[in-house]
């Protein structure tokens, strides 16, 4: 009678040795049946799991490991399987132990290194843990380059530039290696990127990033995934990463008679980006050539993970609430015990404001519009505000850019305007600071948050409230962080409280 794979019933460790992108598996043969299984037995009594892992490891293949991490638990035929990442510092599997000793024509077992593809024409048993051992395996990350990973991308440029040449009709030069070209532009300039994917330790892609100074449509330069990583995913969780990281409006170009790349790309452009278009732009100094297709759209913040940052006290983001409630503190003490009507512009889950009232005994006072976007955070801040027992807050979910969302809100003596003037156009800043007078109460303060990076716009905004009537009370600006807080009081009369006419703001993030 036939034996069955897998039919042992005792609970099996498993050991996962990888090495770059090769894993090592076991081939068998048993009466006719061709497949492959990973390192590992049974747990004999007295050992843990991670022992038996190790210790079938040496047995099977006489190689020393340590056990790195343990990765998960599947099924094995019926029994509990516990898989774990060994590591084995050097040696080549020699099959050895029992295994060795039983080998015959139709009961063989050869210890070979095995590539992700080839675990599906290899027949890695049991069947359900194929997808579950690639990720742990070769766990996709993406990051951006630094100067360590330089020579990477210059290696990974030429296999990109080979891969073009089908379409572009280029060649490598006299050593043999095509010209570097565009990535020189890539090395240190503050408004472009680069980012590296690697699967486990292994480089499997790059995307080249310009556009990055605030305001500007970003733009994929260049995108490459290598051959062997190509249809698992990759090329798209790396552009996901990368358009993720830099929301706002982006740009695509693309060879229509490439048309792997242009259905991926509109793929992708359909499943993550708003507002898609698409052009044709010749291809400079190649008029002979095929237009190439600019994809246009745009990539906004997911807000709810924005505000995930709040959770670590020691990051920037919460050194920035810090401050701004400091201010929220200041003001509320300086017009105690008179009534206090506050505004809020974008304001996320409303932690800037509802965080100091829920400590203070005068919350009472504080009547407080908060206006955002996102449902969710409006849901989170409408539940702080009831579990604190703040009457006094109407949280309005809306577009904080249309002046018709602020129908009736009124002046006010404190208008928080944190996390926006970083995410607009330069002109949209000017445009909001100009209008802020008419939901301002004489002597009200406004509390606003904007980042350095260059070009730095601070000292204009600075300048722009100036020249708007607004007298600076505070600016704070930590070297070792590039955000700032401003704070400036209305010296006019009180506003009306309507901010009708044009848009104030759209955001590009």
């Amino acid at each position: 009678m036939a034996r069955t794979p897998l039919g042992s019933p005792v609970p099996r460790a498993v050991a996962v040795v990888v090495r770059g992108h090769k894993v090592l598996v076991i081939r068998r043969r048993l009466d006719g049946r061709e497949y492959a299984v990973l390192p590992g037995g049974g747990i004999e009594q007295g050992e843990t799991a991670a022992q038996a892992a190790v210790r079938e490891l040496a047995e099977e293949c006489t190689l020393e490991g340590t056990v790195l991490r343990h990765l998960f638990d599947g099924d094995h035929g019926g029994r509990t399987a516990s898989y774990f990442l060994v590591d084995v510092a050097e040696g080549e599997p020699v099959l050895g132990g029992a295994e060795a000793e039983e080998q015959d024509p139709e009961n063989t077992f050869q210890p070979l290194w095995a590539t992700a593809p080839e675990l599906e024409l290899l027949d890695l048993l049991p069947e359900e843990i194929r997808p579950l051992l690639v990720q742990a395996a070769w766990p996709l990350t993406v990051t951006e380059a630094g100067a360590a990973d330089r020579p990477v991308v210059e290696a990974l440029w030429q296999l990109y530039q080979h891969d073009l040449s089908e379409f572009r009709h280029s060649a490598p030069g006299p050593d043999g290696r095509f010209d570097a070209g565009r990535l020189r532009s890539y090395a240190d300039r503050p408004d472009r990127a680069a980012y590296v994917a690697r699967l486990g330790d292994v480089p499997c892609g790059f995307a080249l990033v310009r556009g990055l100074a605030d305001g500007r449509t970003r733009r994929m330069g260049e995108f490459f995934v290598t051959r062997s990583a190509r249809r698992r995913g990759v090329a798209a969780e790396l552009a996901r990463s990368v358009v993720s990281a830099h929301p706002g409006p982006w740009e695509i170009p693309f060879q229509d008679e490439n048309p792997r790349a242009a259905a991926f790309w509109r793929r992708f452009a359909a499943e993550t980006m708003t507002g898609v278009s698409e052009r044709r732009v010749p291809v400079p100094g190649k008029p002979h050539l095929p237009p190439d297709v600019w994809l246009a759209g745009a990539v906004a913040t997911d807000w709810v993970d924005w505000h995930a940052p709040y959770a670590d006290p020691a990051s920037a983001l919460s050194r920035r609430l810090a401050i701004v409630q400091s201010h929220v503190v200041r003001v509320l003490d300086e017009t105690s015990p008179r009534p206090v009507r506050v505004l809020s512009i974008c304001a996320g889950d409303g932690r800037d404001l509802l965080g100091v009232l829920a400590g203070r005994p005068d919350a009472d006072r504080v009547i407080a519009t908060l206006v955002e976007l996102d449902p969710d955070l409006c849901d989170r801040a409408r539940s702080a505000a009831a579990v604190a027992g703040l009457t006094g807050i109407d949280v309005r979910t809306g577009d904080a850019g249309d002046p018709t969302t602020y129908a009736g809100v009124g002046a006010a003596d404190l208008v928080l305007a944190s996390g926006i003037f970083g995410n607009v156009p330069d002109d949209d800043v000017r445009r909001t600071i100009g209008r802020l007078p008419a939901v301002s109460a004489p002597g009200a303060t406004v509390v606003w948050t904007r980042h350095r990076n260059p070009p730095d716009l601070t000292p204009a905004i600075r300048g722009w409230f100036r020249d708007g009537g607004f007298e600076e009370v505070a600016f704070e600006a930590p070297a070792d962080v590039a955000f700032s807080v401003g704070v400036h009081r209305w010296t006019g009369a009180e506003g009306d409280g309507e901010l009708g006419g044009e848009r104030l703001f759209t955001f590009f993030r």
